[in-house]
This record gives structure tokens, C-alpha cells and sequence, in this order.
């Protein structure tokens, strides 16, 4: 993660927002166990969101975690994208094939971005 992320507005308004709509869309998902690829959870820790850069440049809440199939999952989007529902996980998981992670990056991928 990036420690010298500095907030450009109007610019990072927009990409935080971005951000924040597409995990409270994914949220809603799994609250509702809305048609999810694999069982999925979340855990917050009640305090403000942490918005961060990553090292590649994309934005995360560093403390609202997911998890898909008990494995923790880093959902991101790309700054300055105009797409409207942009989410990319990350998952990290050595245990898991990598035929398994494809489809079920895939699957989610698919989930997020109708």
C-alpha cells in the first residue's frame, strides 16, 4: 500500500466514490447472499473506511475485509475509469488451483460488473 496517497479534488472525489459504491453494491450482495459464485462474508471494524492507494495505483478499503470462501479477497478499483460498476478482486490463496481462482475471479468479476 501507498503511504503518500494525496487526495486530488475534484478527481479523487469522484474515484473514492466510485469505490465506496461498488463495495456497498458487493455488500448488499452478500448480505443478501445475492446469487454469489462462492460463499462470501465481510468483516469491518466499525470505524471510518480507510481509503488507500495501492502500489499499482488503485483504490482499496484497507479496513473492510472480504473474504471469498474464507480466503481473503482485496476488492479494488482503478482510478480515473469511468465505468460505473468497476470492482477487480484480488485473492489470495496459494492453496487454490489457479484453473479455480480463473473462473471464480471470473464468476465474481461477472457478479460485480452487470
Amino acid at each position: 500500500m501507498s503511504n503518500n496517497y494525496q487526495r486530488v479534488i475534484p478527481r479523487d472525489l469522484f474515484n473514492e466514490s466510485k469505490l465506496l459504491k461498488c463495495i456497498g453494491r458487493l455488500i448488499l450482495k452478500i448480505h443478501d447472499n445475492d446469487n454469489l459464485p462462492a460463499p462470501m462474508t465481510f468483516e469491518h471494524d466499525g470505524s471510518p473506511f480507510k481509503i488507500v492507494q495501492q502500489e499499482c495505483g488503485s483504490l482499496t478499503i484497507i479496513n473492510l475485509k472480504i473474504f471469498i470462501s474464507d480466503t481473503y479477497s482485496i476488492q479494488h478499483t482503478t482510478v480515473n475509469q469511468i465505468t460505473a460498476f468497476m470492482l477487480l478482486p484480488m485473492i489470495w490463496a496459494n492453496h487454490l488451483s489457479s484453473m479455480t481462482m480463473e473462473n471464480g475471479m471470473k464468476n465474481l468479476y461477472h457478479l460485480l460488473n452487470l
